[in-house]
């Protein structure tokens, strides 16, 4: 999480980076927290931005849904 947190834009502007800013959206930390940060200081996000946080969200939640479905009688005993 420490390396997530210096690598999205957290500590730093978007526009630090230059012709470089294009690939922020493959970074899913800055996907999300833009999807937060854009409507409050900016006004908005751009919509490739919302595509990817929902892009990254559902394939979370695929991935949990996948290890709920395997481990789903050991859930008990891991709480």
């Amino acid at each position: 999480m420490q390396l997530a947190f210096f690598l999205s834009p957290v500590l730093w502007k978007p526009e630090l980076l230059g012709p470089g800013r294009a690939w922020l959206p493959l970074n899913p930390f800055f996907a999300v927290m833009e999807t937060i940060r854009g409507p409050l200081v900016e006004g908005g996000a751009p919509l490739l931005v919302w595509a990817s946080a929902l892009l990254y969200t559902a394939a979370a939640a695929a991935v949990a849904l996948a290890f709920f479905i395997r481990f789903r009688g050991r859930i008990a005993f891991w709480v």
